[in-house]
């Protein structure tokens, strides 16, 4: 279509508080914990754990990796989800989500059919 210019749909948090690392020792704790909460969005593949490397891959792995704790004070959130575009647009973004296997699509997707249920 002439004189379109990209646009591109989002969703943002921005967290602020006072950052604090935590020891080493807390890293296997905070590995496992992210892997288990990400690899179970990926059923049925077979879930990846620590135990599948061995020991010293693992340790060294767990040492260049900094743990951090944040004691939130405010969150921020904002999303454009939907331009000033018509519904065949609309349409085809949404089908181009759900097309596609990226992490998240699927979700993006149902966030801009909520935002455009909402307006009709």
């Amino acid at each position: 279509m002439p004189n379109q210019v990209p646009t591109w749909a989002y969703s943002s948090v921005h967290v602020t508080g006072h950052a604090q690392l935590l020891p080493e020792s807390e890293n296997m704790t905070h590995v496992e914990s992210l892997s288990n909460e990400f690899e179970r969005r990926l059923l049925p593949k077979p879930v990846w754990t620590m135990a599948k490397i061995n020991s010293s891959q693992r340790q060294a792995m767990l040492k260049s990796i900094v743990s951090i704790a944040i004691d939130i004070e405010s969150i921020e959130a904002q999303k454009k989800l939907i331009q000033h575009k018509g519904k065949r647009e609309h349409t085809g973004v949404i089908a181009g989500l759900n097309a596609h296997r990226g992490t998240g699509s699927h979700e993006i997707a149902v966030m801009i059919q909520e935002v455009l249920s909402d307006k009709a």
